[in-house]
């Protein structure tokens, strides 16, 4: 339990003091995720294109812990106007997973997905699918994928 502390700590820490450009009022995001993990997530604009996301899940049951954090880069143009926007968005980041019995795994992450801001509102709503190959124990595939919401500050 010790070590879900660390990570989560490391997590928001890394997270909440990056500085970045302003988009919509607010540069700092945090949310529920749903999917694969389905847990904890933030993210936090560096300029109106970049930003980086991190998501956290844990289960007492398992006991395992999932944390993942991602460099996302959004295209703007093709879904703009109106009161929503609709962003693409795609970046690489890393995955770590421990689960109790098995082998922690580390891997790299690709992701692909779509959020959508509001204009007159503080909530950004994603779906998200992310490939990645793990590279410690072994190098072996896996998918992660979500869907969520997130509330700016």
């Amino acid at each position: 339990m010790k070590t879900i502390g660390v990570l989560l700590l490391l997590l928001f820490s890394v997270s909440s003091s990056l500085r970045a450009g302003d988009i919509r009022g607010s540069i700092f995001g945090v949310g529920m995720v749903f999917g694969d993990p389905t847990g904890i997530t933030v993210k936090s604009w560096l300029d109106n294109y970049t930003a980086i996301d991190a998501a956290a899940s844990w289960d007492t049951e398992k006991d395992s812990v999932t944390a993942q954090l991602g460099l996302l880069i959004h295209d703007f143009e093709p879904f703009y106007g109106g009161d929503a926007t609709l962003l693409i968005y795609y970046g690489v980041g890393t995955r770590f997973k421990s689960e109790s019995g098995k082998e922690s795994r580390v891997g790299v992450r690709g992701v692909a997905g779509l959020a959508w801001l509001f204009e007159r509102s503080p909530f950004e709503l994603f779906i998200e699918i992310g490939p990645l190959m793990n590279v410690v124990p072994k190098t072996e595939p896996d998918i992660t994928g979500g869907i969520g919401i997130r509330f700016y500050l």
